[in-house]
């Protein structure tokens, strides 16, 4: 895995990318967070039980230095531990998660980047669930059951984002 952090005004973005496992040293990286916090886990392959319990800890250590934590662009892998596993979002506000989708047609397999503001309704009505491949323009369906997987971000849709977070954001590609 590897771990980038850069400051953006008074925003700390964390980029996350790889496999997260018994390497992700949690308690580390708790002790150099501070003020406004943005994890970008947009390139998160995998993550491990030992990671979770990890970035869990991580998330507890860093909690009273922390003004505000945000997870963006959580990708596929960890929003599946987001439903799974109680405190992994360690309180953080969701801006926005990949969705895994396939189409029949071409067999395609591609992500949509939802954002919990923007789609807010799509996400709450579980409209998410089907789309066109960009590839081949045929009907695609979320790979998962909408409800499971937009679970968590049902109580996170329509919540809106501070305009700091969106542009220390906007510096890389969705």
């Amino acid at each position: 895995h590897a771990i980038e952090k850069r400051r953006v005004g008074a925003v700390l973005v964390v980029s996350l990318t790889g496999r997260l496992t018994e390497q992700f040293d949690g308690a580390t990286l708790g002790k150099e967070l501070s003020g406004v916090v943005v994890f970008d886990l947009k390139g998160v392959e995998s993550i491990t039980s030992f990671a979770v319990r990890s970035w869990i800890q991580m998330l507890r250590a860093a909690k009273p230095q922390l003004t505000a934590l945000y997870l963006a662009r959580c990708s596929a892998r960890f929003v599946d531990q987001l439903n799974m596993v109680a405190d992994m979002d360690g309180g953080a506000q969701i801006v926005s998660f990949y969705a895994p989708y396939h189409c029949e047609a071409g067999q395609h397999e591609f992500e949509v980047l939802l954002d919990c503001e923007e789609d807010a309704k799509r996400i709450r009505e579980g409209g998410a669930a089907s789309g066109p491949c960009p590839k081949c323009d045929a009907d695609a369906v979320l790979a998962e059951d909408p409800q499971a997987y937009f679970w968590f971000a049902t109580q996170q849709a329509d919540v809106s984002i501070p305009p700091a977070v969106r542009q220390a954001l906007s510096g890389e590609s969705g």
